[in-house]
């Protein structure tokens, strides 16, 4: 699962470079859907940034952060595809908890990293015609390299509005997720055997930090 992992954590490191200190853009921003974007960054600062919380606490205050403002069922749905289709109700939930625990964990990862990236939104457009998704376009600033663009795509519900992709320079991640696994699901099977491979990884890289950590 090479390339997976890799691809699998470019979009976290998307989600997490938006924990950022995120600074006006050129125009006054007062649409619900930038304001969410403004909201997931300034509440990832507040409740997870802080060096003295526990990774226990702070494992628990970003699973309700992407909760919150990810769609994790409608990503799932969309990165399996027809496997998702194929799976029944067991298997489709054990592997929206089983991406939910990696999201997390890596989103953990990166955020003790944070080295003061901040996120200029320039603004939002209409995604496709059913009128509920939006495209909230914005740019990474670093403190060392260029800039770089990404735009989020949000839709709208009940609860408001949740991220079900990012793009990075134009490359979608979810697209990115999308042939990845179904390239694993080719090679070995069903959705289970994919949920069985992410709890895997996920436990080696734990157990790995834990005994980097106590070194």
């Amino acid at each position: 699962m090479t390339g997976l992992n890799r691809n699998f954590g470019g979009f976290l490191l998307v989600v997490a470079l938006a924990a950022a200190s995120l600074v006006p853009g050129r125009a006054a921003l007062a649409d619900e859907a930038e304001d969410f974007i403004k909201s997931f960054a300034d509440r990832s600062l507040v409740e997870v940034i802080q060096p003295e919380l526990p990774d226990d606490e702070r494992s628990r205050r970003i699973k309700a952060l992407l909760r919150e403002h990810v769609d994790i069922p409608t990503v799932s749905r969309f990165v399996l595809g027809r496997y998702w289709r194929k799976a029944d109700e067991t298997d489709r939930q054990g592997f929206i908890r089983a991406l939910e625990a990696s999201l997390s964990y890596n989103l953990l990862t990166l955020l003790k990293n944070y080295s003061g990236e901040s996120l200029v939104v320039d603004g939002m457009e209409p995604a496709g015609k059913s009128g509920k998704a939006v495209i909230v376009k914005s740019r990474m600033l670093q403190p060392q390299g260029e800039p770089f663009a990404i735009d989020w795509r949000l839709k709208r519900s009940d609860q408001g509005y949740r991220i079900i992709d990012v793009a990075t320079e134009g490359v979608s991640m979810a697209l990115t997720l999308r042939a990845e696994y179904g390239s694993f699901l080719k090679r070995k099977g069903d959705v289970s055997a994919l949920t069985a491979a992410l709890e895997k990884r996920l436990l080696t890289e734990t157990s790995v930090s834990t005994a980097e950590a106590a070194q």
